[in-house]
């Protein structure tokens, strides 16, 4: 639900998308919302591009969520969207498994205030 959505209304939460909300599909064409169902999984997974968007089930969202204000997450990025630019990686597997210990519990206290969205 804190996963960010592009809609006709601007960049909103997911949470708040509903039916007279248009979304944008991944040919750039705004699509009216017929309705909408809610899903919940445990953990974590917010993946980052280079453009900050990425089209989940044909819909173009954003990979910034709504716990974290986007300009914060741009500036925090910055770092490794330059040095991906030359094919390097500041961070590179840090939050895969085997991560330090400090990355483990800096997302462990995360996964909670996330699934309270």
């Amino acid at each position: 639900p804190g996963h960010l959505i592009l809609t006709s209304k601007g960049t909103i939460p997911a949470r708040d998308v509903d039916t007279t909300t248009s979304v944008q599909d991944s040919n750039g064409v705004w699509q009216k919302v017929t309705s909408v169902t809610v899903e919940s999984h445990k953990g974590l997974f917010m993946p980052h591009t280079v453009s900050g968007t990425i089209v989940v089930n044909g819909v173009v969202a954003s990979t910034y969520s709504s716990v974290v204000p986007t300009s914060i997450a741009q500036a925090l990025l910055l770092p490794e969207r330059l040095l991906f630019g030359v094919g390097l990686s500041l961070y590179g597997s840090m939050l895969e498994v085997g991560r330090p210990a400090l990355v483990e519990r800096a997302m462990n206290s995360l996964v909670p205030l996330l699934s309270r969205q």
